[in-house]
């Protein structure tokens, strides 16, 4: 019965491999299993909250009705419904990661430019003037930065 249960999830196709309230009714997995730990259909809804963009994008290319698409992803039924919102949600997670880590790396490099045009200040404006020999307005009117 082990070997049965674990053949079906690792089966690849994810709209053959068993499911989670498949696995819990599961000869194997029901098997000397107290009665308090076994979980009705309705202590099994999913409380996860869908994206509500993405399920009306899945119903208008599906044509399949809003109450059925929600419930078949609220029980985490196995079907091209639920595969189709996954992978919608995958990619658009994708790329949002995406989207944000350009957006650092721009930053990063605006930073970068940034610090070679500013010139930096002297924390002590005093004693450069004593060791360039010149006035501080020379000092702090010039506009390239020294170089390093």
């Amino acid at each position: 019965l082990a070997v049965d249960l674990l053949s079906r999830l690792l089966v690849v196709d994810q709209l053959k491999r068993i499911t989670i309230p498949q696995i819990r009714q599961h000869e194997w997995f029901v098997k000397d299993l107290p009665a308090y730990l076994q979980q009705s259909p309705e202590q099994q809804e999913s409380d996860e909250e869908f994206d509500p963009e993405l399920i009306a994008y899945v119903i208008r290319k599906t044509e399949i009705p809003e109450d059925i698409c929600c419930k078949v992803l609220k029980f985490g039924i196995k079907s091209d419904i639920s595969a189709a919102y996954y992978t919608l949600l995958d990619a658009k997670v994708r790329s949002s990661a995406q989207k944000k880590r350009r957006e650092g790396q721009a930053n990063q490099a605006a930073t970068a430019d940034g610090a070679k045009k500013v010139r930096p200040v002297p924390a002590r404006l005093d004693m450069l003037q004593e060791k360039s020999g010149k006035s501080e307005e020379e000092l702090t009117s010039s506009r390239t930065p020294p170089e390093s």
